[in-house]
């Protein structure tokens, strides 16, 4: 879960129905972007949903729904990131997300060899 040039500095995960998570991520520059939620939906290995906070987003609450769709040998994982109508906000979690997406998939093709 590290978005563009950022590593993780703490986690904290409880990933049942009702627990929370908190993820900061750490830049380069020091800053620390605080990441927290509530798991709303945990459907294995189907269905993934929680709310979203963090320090990006401000006073705002978002939700993030993963859902995990079989294709042959492969997985599609489509992923919806519900964001107060913010054209910055909204290009911003998306460059996050694909870049941690981008991460994911180069650990899986890691993991094969």
């Amino acid at each position: 879960m590290c978005a563009m040039n950022t590593k993780v500095a703490y986690v904290e995960v409880h990933p049942v129905v009702g627990g929370t998570f908190r993820i900061d991520m750490q830049a380069e520059d020091g800053r620390i972007f605080v990441h927290t939620g509530q798991y709303l939906e945990i459907r294995r290995p189907h269905k993934l949903m929680f709310t979203w906070n963090s320090t990006v987003l401000g006073d705002h609450s978002s939700q993030v729904t993963v859902e995990f769709h079989e294709q042959a040998e492969n997985c599609l994982l489509v992923l919806l990131h519900e964001l107060p109508p913010d054209d910055a906000l909204v290009e911003s979690h998306r460059q996050g997300w694909t870049t941690i997406l981008d991460l994911f998939v180069e650990q899986q093709w890691a993991n094969r060899s």
